[in-house]
């Protein structure tokens, strides 16, 4: 009897490009197994068959400047924010994903989002 195996997996790789990213629920702060703070924001994209995809990003706090920005957090001091994870929900963001190679471990690739800004409005057609 054929073994049946499904390798599509829960977690899909966002291929390289640019997208609009739109945040889908409040990014949950979580703890590294060495007790340091990371955010992990969830985002919804249109993929080039034009179907909801969905993206996890995990960042830093020193990673998340350009995404408070361009969601429109307000900075206190430069480099500071104030925000509420729940006012960044349905905030859209301009950005590109780019896969770069794990320098710890070499069989394992990286997916990183760069260049994030505030999306830009798209002008309607008339």
């Amino acid at each position: 009897m054929p073994e049946i195996t499904d390798t599509n997996g829960k977690y899909k790789i966002t291929p390289e490009g640019k997208y609009k990213f739109t945040v889908s629920i409040p990014p949950a702060k979580k703890l590294s197994k060495e007790g340091k703070p990371y955010y992990k924001f969830v985002f919804e994209y249109l993929n080039e068959e034009k179907t909801i995809e969905t993206h996890e990003q995990f960042f830093l706090p020193w990673m998340l400047g350009d995404l408070l920005r361009a969601c429109q957090c307000k900075e206190i001091k430069p480099g500071v924010f104030s925000w509420d994870k729940e006012d960044v929900v349905g905030k859209t963001i301009d950005a590109e994903i780019i896969h770069e190679i794990n320098k710890k471990d070499p069989t394992k690739t990286m997916v990183n989002m760069i260049k994030i800004k505030e999306s830009e409005k798209e002008e309607i057609p008339f």
